[in-house]
């Protein structure tokens, strides 16, 4: 009797083949009669599944798969640990989820946390004032500190560049 395993119209049939059909020349007629009878019982158990009725006919829920397939493609290797994420399971630190907005006091509205229009760089781009520092500012020739605020942007941002490509360079010599 042939395994049928419905969820993927297939039918399996262990019986060991007559001797006819594993001969060097093997007898057509007795392998169609096998398909054949193979096909008619996964037919068999497809009509006896329960129906309803579509708009386009007669349709039958398929069962849970019994047969178990391998995946296509082998799972994807486990990547190399950055070194915070080292750091941080070595001490127990785990990741608190935090809101992605914040409330800014000078704007009176919510701004991301993090990246683009982030409530940090408000300072210059709100203030059209900015108080002088003592010491610093105070001089003639002192920097422009929209000026400074700008190159201090652009350092932050280059660094973590450098930061990340070094952790790139770092995963890619664990993996080796």
């Amino acid at each position: 009797m042939p395994d049928c395993d419905l969820h993927y119209l297939m039918a399996t049939n262990l019986e060991p083949l007559p001797e006819e059909a594993t001969l060097s020349t093997p007898n057509e007629h007795v392998l169609m009669q096998l398909a054949v009878k193979t096909l008619a019982s996964l037919c068999k158990e497809f009509v006896m599944l329960p129906s309803t009725s579509g708009p386009m006919g007669p349709v039958a829920m398929l069962p849970e798969p019994r047969t178990l397939l391998p995946r296509e493609k082998p799972l994807p290797e486990e990547k190399p640990l950055t070194t915070w994420e080292k750091f941080a399971k070595e001490k127990g630190i785990k990741k608190r989820s935090r809101s992605q907005k914040v409330f800014d006091e000078k704007t009176g509205e919510y701004r991301p946390r993090y990246g683009y229009r982030r409530r940090t760089d408000n300072t210059i781009e709100f203030d059209p004032i900015v108080p002088a520092k003592p010491g610093v500012d105070d001089y003639t020739g002192a920097e422009d500190p929209f000026t400074r605020a700008r190159r201090e942007k652009k350092e932050r941002v280059a660094k973590n560049k450098a930061q990340q490509a070094a952790n790139i360079k770092r995963a890619r010599a664990i993996k080796k």
